[in-house]
């Protein structure tokens, strides 16, 4: 009788480590898909093209921006009305002095500094 309860507290233990690891493993993958998600809708809207523009590694900026100040972002980009003055800045690579007709550009230069500082501090 003792040895089966020893077998089963073995296999009890097997059996939870098997369903922490499964659990990790589904929480891993879930972040994956979901990070996959916001890169795709971040890739159809100017602001990749301006992340681009001024030298932000799309990936690392999706991982390291708050979802709460990505999802702003993307509103006010897909909201903007400065289309012309943005495409001619970063499709057509014209100088803009003056950035401030992007909606999201201080959010996008005070986050590109805080992912720059992340990835050379670490």
């Amino acid at each position: 009788m003792n040895d089966s309860l020893v077998l089963f507290a073995q296999c009890m233990l097997v059996v939870t480590v098997a369903a922490a690891v499964g659990g990790r493993l589904w929480r891993l993958a879930r972040r994956k898909k979901d990070y996959n998600r916001l890169k795709w809708r971040l890739r159809r809207l100017r602001l990749s093209k301006m992340l681009a523009y001024l030298g932000v590694d799309l990936d690392t900026y999706v991982r390291a921006v708050p979802a709460r100040d990505l999802a702003a972002e993307m509103r006010k980009c897909a909201q903007c009305r400065a289309c012309a003055v943005c495409d001619a800045c970063v499709r057509d690579g014209k100088l803009v002095v003056d950035m401030h007709f992007c909606p999201v550009y201080q959010s996008l230069t005070r986050h590109s500094k805080d992912v720059a500082a992340r990835r050379y501090s670490g």
